[in-house]
């Protein structure tokens, strides 16, 4: 890290000497070839070397343009105006001219009409504008009816997986706009997989600058990977949509319904979605800040309600998709609306409903490895999960004058979600003897809503960069659950059994206020200087009653130990200064944060009072370098003062899982953490070529470390939290990625290598043990499309990690990995299309446990009919070899495990859908 480090920095004043040199200047005329005239061409001009774009402007009306400020050198330049052939030459800057007059630039029209033949050029591919890469949909052919995904799957250094998820060169994109609009909220599938590709007129991808810095003016560095899909305008009228129906073996089903009615002014989308196939149609997005699990409640410092244990709300599965434990069955649909109510002023909204059910079975086998102790776990679970959710926000934006502007929203949310579980664990010791042996069973049936008001008022002042913003929020969150408590624990070190049998309910309440302000004073032309001011105060009720069951068989017997009643109030005021420091191409910020938290929790069964005050410091610096739109390199510092949280210094008893508790420690102190990170990107476009280094680093100080007592009787686990002096954590990862067209082909190639190391502390039985960790993985992949012919994606990963047990060294875990991924369409006589994809993944036996050898195979067959090939037949087989997806192995520093859920096997499916489009329906003022 350290070469990579110093070699960027001699990189960067290379740059800066090299931009001090004698400046020169290129100038031309713009002109038709044939009639002479003078028109206003775009003029770009880039590197001969890379192709790295280095300045750009427009011919004036006369066709006059003049570029000036660049140093001698080899460069190309890049002519394009609508209508004509884009035109690309050569030319050189060197002494002893300062000027060199290209005189005049010629340019063909795109099409001549001979006869019965057309010479046509190729359509432009990309266009750069600014920091904005804008990909022309007409360079690329898609099959009729493919969407969006299908599209931009094409383009340079795009990558997309199974799931819809999207990385440009190494990137995730967690954002895809219509028309620089949301759609659907922050589900990006929505956009990808909803609307049609043929009603795209461009794709611009671009780093999109946080709100803070967009409204401010003040680059902040922060930037968020953004797909903005700007649609023709022909097709921003009508009505479209598709239904597909699919029936398969062992009862397997799927049904989906899309919907759109889009008109110049707004736009309207729902979607319906039935299946047992694991396909959901809801995202990432609608996790609720309310909890999604169920057994009990924790409290955070700053009042919020943390919901924990029981079982996952598998409607909030990665993209949409469901999660792969156990076998579902999802009713879902959602409805999203937006119009501009008049030209300063727009309205969105969007609503989602679901319910999903899923039965499975949970198996997994543990080896627990402690100095002078070894065990062996099993556990066999029953579980049966029931989840029903609506979620809905509405967002109204307006301009209020030319200097100011206020943004309204509310969201909310309710659940209810029914956990039932039946759990088995047995505990072996290391000469075969059975120390405890338990069968749990709990159920839980949770209803919980919450809903949040927010508003921003943005002003602008007359001095360029001085600005006022000012965001409130109120929330008000509540979690009712009745929860019943079975558990049977036999020993063998004692004669009878111990017996639990507890009804627990819980009502947990919460209401906050959040208000924030920030002013950002310029200083001097090149530095400001962004004040903050935050507020927040939080109201939190959370009783939680514990009954025994009495011998009249009701649950009337009242448990002091495992019952509590907590009211939580906490204070913070937030303060920040940031300094702003931008000339040129480059951006420095550095400053820091604090927050005064006040904190009182009282027990009031007990009348217990717990307070807490403490400051929370956050000091950060940010340097960028960027010397053109397609290059940069940054460097960051943040550090992070991390509190105990109330678990860890004064849990709530509970006796969900009595073979590992937690007790509390109440003389824990803070840690703090470094984090370094450096970026170095670069990409050149007319070679389609990409380079990516990113290193990290991350150093925790006075660490907050478990310390784990186990009992070789019975194979329980007690564990507290202490603070680490003597010894500091760290981890350091490094990447580096590119890509690359192959010349002369359409074959795009990736290249990548990851790295990471750690070191990482626990106590183990009051010794300290250290793990070390060290990874490397190579991963290689390929892409190309070819019209109507073919399309390929394959990515080859190889890996090994070596694990370092100090306290165990004798136990080697060290393995080796492999994960291979592909999918491939070929495009048949009379209209077939054959699909498959694939995952092979192998992780070898290690010294405690045997390999993992999987591979997923999908295939199927389609046939398009009717005119635009609108009805499509499709035949898939879906987990042909038959091979469970959810087995996984996990390591930590005293035990290794693998485990497994039940899971849809194989199964084949007939489905037909049909793709229903209607355009230039609406009038253009609706």
């Amino acid at each position: 890290m350290k070469f990579t480090f110093w070699a960027l920095l001699a990189i960067f004043l290379f740059a800066q000497t090299s931009f001090a040199q004698t400046s020169h200047t290129v100038k031309g005329v713009t002109i038709d070839s044939v009639t002479k005239a003078k028109f206003s061409g775009s003029v770009s001009v880039l590197n001969a070397k890379d192709s790295v774009l280095r300045k750009f402007t427009y011919a004036d009306d006369n066709g006059a343009f003049s570029i000036s400020g660049l140093p001698a050198g080899k460069y190309l330049l890049f002519v394009t105006y609508p209508g004509y052939d884009n035109k690309m030459s050569q030319f050189t800057l060197a002494a002893p001219n300062d000027v060199n007059d290209l005189g005049n630039v010629g340019m063909s029209v795109i099409a001549k009409t001979l006869g019965e033949v057309t010479i046509k050029s190729t359509p432009q591919e990309i266009k750069i504008k600014g920091d904005t890469l804008e990909y022309n949909a007409k360079a690329y052919v898609i099959q009729p009816n493919s969407k969006v995904e299908d599209l931009i799957r094409q383009m340079p250094g795009v990558v997309i997986d199974k799931n819809g998820k999207i990385t440009v060169n190494g990137q995730a994109v967690p954002k895809v706009l219509v028309d620089g609009e949301e759609f659907f909220g922050d589900d990006p599938t929505l956009v990808t997989q909803n609307l049609r590709g043929d009603m795209v007129s461009s794709v611009q991808i671009y780093d999109r600058r946080s709100d803070q810095a967009s409204f401010t003016g003040i680059d902040d560095g922060q930037r968020i990977k953004t797909i903005n899909v700007k649609l023709k305008e022909d097709k921003k009228r009508g009505i479209f949509g598709k239904i597909s129906a699919g029936a398969g073996t062992d009862d397997y089903y799927e049904a989906q319904g899309i919907f759109n009615k889009f008109t110049a002014r707004s736009k309207f989308a729902a979607y319906g979605t039935f299946a047992n196939t694991g396909k959901t149609g809801l995202g990432a997005a609608d996790n609720s800040r309310i909890g999604s699990s169920n057994n009990y409640a924790q409290i955070a410092d700053n009042g919020g309600i943390f919901v924990q244990g029981g079982g996952d709300d598998d409607l909030d599965a990665s993209s949409g998709n469901y999660n792969g434990n156990g076998l579902p069955e999802v009713q879902a649909g959602g409805a999203h609306y937006d119009t501009k109510i008049k030209n300063d002023a727009t309205l969105n909204a969007n609503y989602k409903v679901g319910t999903l059910d899923v039965k499975g079975v949970y198996n997994s086998s543990t080896q627990v490895t402690i100095p002078g102790n070894k065990q062996d776990q099993t556990a066999y679970r029953d579980l049966h999960n029931n989840t029903f959710r609506q979620k809905a926000d509405l967002t109204y934006f307006t301009k209020l004058d030319t200097s100011s502007t206020l943004k309204i929203g509310v969201d909310a949310i309710t659940k209810h979600l029914r956990v039932d579980n039946n759990l088995l664990t047995t505990i072996v010791g290391e000469t075969g003897n059975i120390l405890t042996n338990e069968r749990r069973i709990t159920s839980s049936d949770n209803h919980q809503k919450g809903i949040n008001l927010n508003a921003l008022y943005t002003y602008k002042f007359k001095k360029p960069t001085r600005t006022f913003s000012w965001a409130v929020s109120q929330t008000y969150a509540e979690n009712i659950a009745e929860n019943y408590l079975y558990s049977v624990q036999y020993r063998t070190n004692k004669p009878d059994s111990v017996t639990t049998d507890q009804y627990k309910p819980i009502t947990a309440k919460n209401t906050s206020f959040s208000s924030n302000m920030n002013y950002t004073e310029p200083l001097s032309k090149y530095l400001a200087l962004q004040l903050n001011y935050g507020l927040g105060i939080s109201n939190t009720n959370s009783d939680k009653p514990t009954f025994d069951k009495s011998g009249s068989g009701l649950y009337n017997s009242f448990n002091n130990i495992y019952s509590n009643d907590f009211k939580i109030n906490t204070l913070t005021n937030r303060f920040g200064g940031i300094f702003n420091y931008r000339k040129n191409k480059t951006i420095l910020n550095f400053g820091t944060r604090a927050s005064l938290v006040d904190y009182e929790q009282t027990e009031r069964y007990s009348g217990r009072v717990f307070k807490r005050s403490f400051v929370n410091w956050s000091p950060q610096a940010t340097y960028q370098y960027q010397p053109s739109a397609q290059k940069v390199f940054l460097l960051s510092y943040s550090g992070n003062m991390s509190q105990p949280s109330v678990d860890q210094l004064q849990p709530i008893l509970n006796n969900s899982n009595t073979l590992n508790t937690v007790i509390g420690n109440p003389d824990l102190k803070a840690q703090f953490s470094h984090s370094l990170q450096t970026i170095y990107q670069s990409q050149k476009i007319i070679t389609r070529q990409s380079l990516a280094l990113v290193a990290s680093g991350n150093l925790t100080e006075n660490q907050i470390v478990p310390k784990i007592t186990n009992d070789p009787k019975t194979g329980k686990t007690v564990t507290q939290y202490v603070n680490l002096s003597s010894e500091r954590q760290y981890n350091v990862n490094f990447t580096a990625q590119g890509s690359q067209r192959i010349t002369g082909t359409e074959v795009d190639i990736r290249l990548a290598l990851n790295g990471s190391r750690s070191a990482n502390y626990s106590f183990i039985n009051d010794s300290l043990n250290r793990v070390d960790q060290t990874s490397f993985t190579v991963q290689v992949g390929m892409q190309t499309v070819k019209f109507q012919k073919y399309e390929l994606q394959v990515g080859v990963a190889p890996t090994y990690s070596f694990n370092k047990n100090s306290l165990i060294p004798q136990n080697n875990n060290n393995a080796a990995g492999l994960n291979v991924n592909a999918r491939g369409a070929l495009y048949l006589p009379l209209k077939f299309i054959l699909n498959s994809d694939v995952n092979y993944r192998y992780s070898a036996k290690t010294q405690n446990i045997p390999a993992i050898n999987m591979t997923i195979l999908n295939a199927s067959l389609s046939k398009t009919l009717l005119k635009e090939d609108k009805l499509k037949l499709t035949l898939s087989g879906i987990n042909l070899l038959n091979a469970n997806p959810t087995l996984s192995r996990s390591v930590t520093s005293t035990q290794i495990s693998q485990s497994s859920f039940n899971t849809i096997m194989r199964y084949f499916l007939l489905s037909v859908s049909w793709d229903f489009t209607k355009f230039g329906t609406s009038a253009a003022t609706n």
